[in-house]
């Protein structure tokens, strides 16, 4: 009776201390978490995150397999962030670039031009492949931006290249300015 008790206990132990050995690698397939988010971010940035608005998103902004995180926090009137982290091989991530873009929301799937499809009536040369800008993959991200009394919202396109952020253009989409006496002028669009 004790040997089997002893044999049942020592079974138990070697059940349980597998589990628990097999338990990170599990735990570390899984999405990043807020906390750690933020961690990764206030270690390495420049200008860490110091407010509650705060987003993130996981998508593959690149060409290898794994995700990238795409950040961003906003702050006082236009103040904000846009952080964008690379994955390492240990399952944590590595802040490749940091802009001073006061971003109001992440989509980055709505703005990746590759997902653009035209209709067959319009182009005739439609493919079934997605399209790329100069063999890279582009995205949008809108800057809200201004002052007492005026209201900016900037386009930046951008790609990754060699694990770094690249600007494409940046230009206006919407200027708002409001002047005493109820005045509003407003400008669309940039070259």
């Amino acid at each position: 009776m004790r040997n089997s008790r002893l044999l049942l206990n020592l079974t138990v132990g070697l059940a349980a201390s597998s589990l628990v050995l097999t338990a990170p690698s599990s735990l570390a397939s899984k999405t990043p978490t807020k906390i750690q988010v933020l961690d990764w971010i206030n270690k390495q940035a420049k200008d860490p995150v110091v407010t509650d608005y705060f987003d993130f998103q996981l998508v593959n902004l690149d060409d290898d397999p794994e995700p990238e995180i795409v950040a961003k926090h906003n702050g006082s009137v236009h103040i904000g962030n846009f952080y964008i982290l690379d994955q390492k091989p240990d399952r944590t991530y590595a802040l490749i670039a940091e802009e001073k873009w006061n971003s109001p929301r992440l989509q980055l799937d709505h703005w990746d031009f590759t997902r653009e499809v035209n209709s067959s009536e319009i182009d005739k040369n439609a493919e079934d492949e997605p399209r790329l800008l100069a063999g890279k993959r582009v995205f949008e991200t809108v800057q809200h931006t201004g002052g007492s009394g005026i209201s900016v919202y900037e386009a930046n396109l951008w790609y990754l290249d060699k694990g770094r952020l690249v600007k494409a253009w940046e230009g206006l989409l919407r200027q708002t300015v409001s002047v005493p006496g109820g005045q509003l002028f407003r400008t669309v669009g940039s070259t």
